[in-house]
C-alpha cells in the first residue's frame, strides 16, 4: 500500500538564495507537502483525520545535509513512515539528484492529536496501521533541544502575516524555519555551509500573537535559535544548526 511516495522537482529561481542554492524554508515546504500527500495515500491523511476529529502535528525534524540542490537542478524526494508508536508516527525522507546521489536525509516525528480535547491519541485506536508497511529507518536521531540560556543572545522581532497561516489556522511550521534562516544566513552566509538542522516544534503560534521573537546564539561550528512569544513566556520552536567552513 503505497509504501513510499517519490516526486520529482526542478529547482526554480524563487526557491533559491542569492547563491543559487535551495532555501531551507522551501525544503521544509516540500517535506511537509510530501508527508501530507503520502499520508492521504495510506489512509491517514487530512480528510480521514477530520472524519475522526484528529490531526497530525509535526513535533520534530532532523536533517543531515550533504549538499544543497542548486538552481535548475532536478531532484527527487522520497518519503515513507518507518514506525508508529503510541500517538506518534516517524517519517523518513531522502532527497537525491538526477544521478541518484543522496543530497539530504531527514527524519520527522508526528503526533496524532484529538482536535477537540487537544490531547494525543493512540494511532492504533484511530487507524488500522496493520495495513501500512513500515520502511527503512535511516538511523538519524531525534534528540530533544533544551531551552536556550539568556547569555550572549541576539534578539530580532518579527511581525506575523496572514500569509503565514496554514489550513489548521496556525502559523505554518516552515515559517519558523524561514525566520531562523533569516538570522542564520545574515551571520554565516559568506563563510559557512549548513550541515545539519534539528527542529523541535513546541507550540503553535496564531495570527493574533501578532509578533514573535527570534533569539539566536552563534558558536564556531553551530548555532541555537528559539522562536518565542514577545513576552518570552512561550517557545514556539527551538532549532539547532550545525555548520562548517566553506
Amino acid at each position: 500500500m503505497f509504501k513510499t511516495l517519490e516526486e520529482k522537482f526542478e529547482i526554480k529561481t524563487y526557491q533559491c538564495s542569492e547563491f543559487g542554492t535551495f532555501k531551507l524554508k522551501t525544503l521544509f515546504d516540500y517535506l511537509q507537502e510530501l508527508a501530507s500527500d503520502h499520508a492521504d495515500k495510506i489512509g491517514v491523511g487530512y480528510e480521514e483525520c477530520l472524519k475522526k476529529n484528529c490531526a497530525w502535528v509535526c513535533a520534530k525534524y532532523h536533517l543531515v545535509i550533504n549538499s544543497f540542490p542548486k538552481l535548475k537542478d532536478k531532484i527527487s524526494i522520497e518519503t515513507w513512515p518507518s514506525k508508529f508508536i503510541g500517538p506518534t508516527g516517524i517519517r523518513e525522507f531522502v532527497v537525491k539528484n538526477d544521478n541518484g546521489d543522496i543530497l539530504i536525509k531527514a527524519v520527522s516525528q508526528w503526533v496524532l492529536i484529538d482536535i477537540k480535547r487537544l490531547r494525543p491519541v493512540i494511532t492504533q485506536n484511530v487507524f488500522d496501521c496493520s495495513k501500512i508497511e513500515p520502511g527503512e529507518e535511516l538511523g538519524i536521531t531525534l534528540d530533544k533541544i533544551p531551552p536556550m540560556s539568556n547569555e550572549d543572545v541576539q534578539v530580532v522581532e518579527h511581525s506575523l502575516r496572514y500569509d503565514d497561516v496554514d489550513v489548521n489556522h496556525h502559523i505554518n511550521n516552515a515559517v519558523y524555519v524561514a525566520l531562523i534562516e533569516d538570522s542564520l544566513m545574515r551571520k554565516i552566509k559568506d563563510e559557512y555551509i549548513v550541515n545539519e538542522v534539528s527542529v523541535d516544534f513546541k507550540k503553535s503560534a496564531v495570527l493574533s500573537d501578532e509578533k514573535v521573537l527570534v533569539k539566536s546564539k552563534f558558536g564556531e561550528d553551530g548555532a541555537d535559535f528559539t522562536v518565542s512569544s514577545v513576552d518570552g513566556k512561550v517557545d514556539f520552536a527551538r532549532v539547532n544548526v550545525k555548520y562548517t567552513k566553506k
